[in-house]
């Protein structure tokens, strides 16, 4: 079994999607759809007063997804109704 049989429908998926130094949008994207997590939590990317100015921005991976809730906080309880999304979380210290 490889390692992506092995992450096939987790719960939370926490992926990076600001590309130079990782995979970037479109592919974590592809990834995304290939895991089929409950939920994809977007890291490693650009905000407003935070992030290298060579990494891309999350809406670059929002766009691309559905379903996206956007969380007023870098908290997410996860139960066994939590729906299908990619869930935005509020970066600490911002």
């Amino acid at each position: 079994m490889g390692q992506k049989d092995k992450l096939r429908r987790l719960t939370a998926l926490l992926i990076p999607v600001g590309g130079f130094f990782t995979i970037n949008a479109a592919q974590a994207k592809a990834l995304v759809d290939e895991l089929a997590p409950t939920v994809a939590i977007p890291m490693h990317y650009r905000g407003r007063g935070f992030g290298y100015p060579v990494i891309g921005k999350v809406d670059k991976f929002t766009k691309l997804c559905g379903n996206v809730i956007t969380y007023p906080s870098s908290e997410l309880e996860l139960t066994p109704q939590t729906s299908r999304q990619t869930a935005v979380l509020k970066p600490e210290n911002t």
